[in-house]
This record gives structure tokens, C-alpha cells and sequence, in this order.
């Protein structure tokens, strides 16, 4: 009878648990916003843009997930208004966290920017903006351990004389086939387990059977 070597077995443990590990999911951002803050032709009436970000690691999963890029407020100091029509360029930068927020070893942070036209008027009366030619393409982050995520600008909502406005973007995560969550070290621990006692089981069975 043909007989199944240990080394076999603990092989086959070994590629349950690489099967079972998979890229990042987790993620941090920040971003930044130019230029910042956008000036009108009116002195004492603009548009202040608070950059957003996380640091304790959002979750994109396999349908992703959306995130806030930047914050707008209008700075209204006169009633004499004020115009401005720029382009600009937002920079959103990536990096792959485990589900503390906590950078993973080897993948350094990466960015890209997008760029569109930002137009409007402002003075104490109305607030009125406009956000043209924002990109429908996905900018891809691919890390040194492969794990790739996507993100796209997709909506902005304009301040008003009071409150704010927002730029939005959404994160996807889970491409290409991988899987989208990532075992905490003790599930990895117990598959292993599991793989390494069901195969040394099956292989005595068969010692006993020669």
C-alpha cells in the first residue's frame, strides 16, 4: 500500500493556512487640499477646507466603503461678492493597517491625486460653489504585499453662509479575488492546529493499515 509521508502532511497544514491569510483590508487616510483656502476677488470672503482622515484602520470589505475627504467652510466678511474659479488638486493618501490602525510591516503609505474645477462665489448673503470634472476613473494603491485597494471622488456638497460642505470619496477593498478579511494571528494559529491534527490522524490511520 502506498504510504503518505509526515512531510506531506505537515505540507498540506501549511497550505491551508497561506490559503487562509489574506491581503489588507484595513486602511488609513489623510488628505490634503490645494489651494487651501480657496480666495475670492473680495478680501475677507473664501473658502477654508478642512482636511479629513482616519488613523484606527476603516474597513473596506468586499463592496467598500465610504469616506469623507475634506470639510468646506465660507468665510463671509463682506457683502460685496466675491468670485473664484480654480483648479485644484486633492491628494489622498493610502496606507494598509491591520484593524488597530497599526501601519503592516513592509507597506509604506502611497498617494495620488486628483485634480477638478472648483468655482463659485461667496459674501454674507449667499454661497454659491461648483465642483466640475471630478475623475470617474478608480486610482489604484497597490502595496508591497499586494494587497490593492481603489478609491474615487464622488459627490461634493457646498457650504453655506452657515454650515459646511463636504467632498466624498469611496474606498473599495477585496480586488481581484482577495478575500476580505484577514485572520487575527489565533485563528491562523488554529487552523494550522486543526490542518496539522487532522492530517497526522489520518496519516497513523494509514500507518496501521500498511
Amino acid at each position: 500500500m502506498r504510504k503518505t509521508s509526515l512531510a506531506t502532511v505537515v505540507m498540506g497544514a501549511g497550505i491551508l493556512v497561506s490559503s487562509a491569510a489574506a491581503h489588507a483590508q484595513f486602511f488609513n487616510f489623510s488628505t490634503s487640499f490645494l489651494p487651501n483656502p480657496q480666495t475670492t476677488t473680495v478680501s475677507g470672503n473664501s473658502i477654508n477646507i478642512a482636511n479629513g482622515s482616519v488613523t484606527n484602520g476603516d474597513f473596506a470589505g468586499a463592496s467598500g466603503t465610504d469616506i469623507t475627504t475634506s470639510i468646506f467652510t465660507a468665510i463671509t466678511g463682506s457683502t460685496t461678492t466675491g468670485t473664484f474659479n480654480n483648479l485644484i488638486t486633492e491628494a489622498i493618501t493610502l496606507t494598509a493597517t491591520d484593524s488597530s490602525g497599526n501601519q503592516l510591516a513592509g507597506d509604506a503609505p502611497i498617494v495620488h491625486t486628483f485634480t477638478a474645477n472648483y468655482s463659485g462665489s461667496v459674501d454674507s448673503n449667499s454661497v454659491s460653489t461648483l465642483m466640475t470634472g471630478l475623475p470617474t476613473a478608480f486610482q489604484t494603491y497597490t502595496f508591497a504585499d499586494g494587497s490593492v485597494f481603489q478609491v474615487r471622488l464622488v459627490s461634493y456638497s457646498g457650504p453655506g453662509t452657515s454650515g459646511t460642505g463636504s467632498m466624498g470619496a469611496h474606498v473599495n477593498g477585496a480586488l481581484a479575488g482577495v478575500p476580505q478579511n484577514t485572520p487575527e494571528p489565533g485563528s491562523i494559529a488554529m487552523l494550522f492546529g486543526m490542518g496539522l491534527s487532522g492530517g497526522v490522524f489520518a496519516y497513523r490511520r494509514r500507518l496501521r493499515r500498511a
